[in-house]
């Protein structure tokens, strides 16, 4: 089946009314760091990157929450993030976007996850990680859960997006199930192949 234009503007008019979305799960940044490598270093056998251009993007859940923005739907990003200056920029990042920074909860024991790409217009050449994949420690997950809670009486449903960062839990999981199952609310789950179960 074709979708034709006409048909798309239907689907996206069709979002306008509905009340907005609980994004939970990771969040993170995506920086892209391009350029052109004409030479090997002197030091090692790799490649020196000439940079013409950097840029951040929302990542992770952060960027499900982005692209429901793109689809005109109105979502709330639930997640952990460090307290560092990484912190500071998604919450400049999601701002930027026009997307609300109401359910992301600080823990100053974590990095905010931060993957950074070195890349030219032909390849990859490497990426960067800076992240904490620990379990979410105890009174954290209490904020989460009852920022959570409080959302899911004004939300139309729930996306659960786990990256295997440490926040989604076999427990977190079921009770956020539970909870908007039990309001007859929509759950959608996008599962992490490394999360282990409790």
């Amino acid at each position: 089946m074709i979708l034709t234009s006409d048909k798309f503007e239907k689907i996206l008019n069709s979002f306008q009314g509905l009340k907005p979305i609980l994004v939970v799960g990771d969040l993170g940044i995506d920086k892209y760091t391009y350029g052109e490598v004409r030479r090997i270093s002197p030091e090692a056998p790799v490649p020196v990157l000439e940079v013409s251009k950097e840029w951040n993007k929302l990542g992770l859940a952060a960027n499900v929450a982005d692209n429901l923005k793109s689809l005109e739907i109105s979502s709330t990003l639930c997640g952990v993030i460090g307290d560092d200056s990484r912190a500071n920029l998604i919450e400049h990042l999601l701002e930027e976007r026009g997307l609300k920074t109401w359910g992301l909860v600080r823990d100053s024991s974590r990095h905010t996850t931060y993957k950074e790409r070195v890349t030219t217009a032909t390849q990859q050449i490497c990426r960067v990680d800076y992240e904490t994949k620990d379990p979410i420690q105890d009174e954290v997950n209490r904020r989460v859960g009852a920022r959570i809670n409080e959302f899911s009486t004004s939300h139309a449903g729930v996306i659960i997006e786990d990256y295997g960062k440490g926040l989604i839990s076999e427990d977190l999981c079921q009770k956020i199930i539970k909870d908007f199952t039990g309001k007859n609310l929509l759950v959608a789950v996008d599962p992490s192949r490394s999360t282990p179960p409790t």
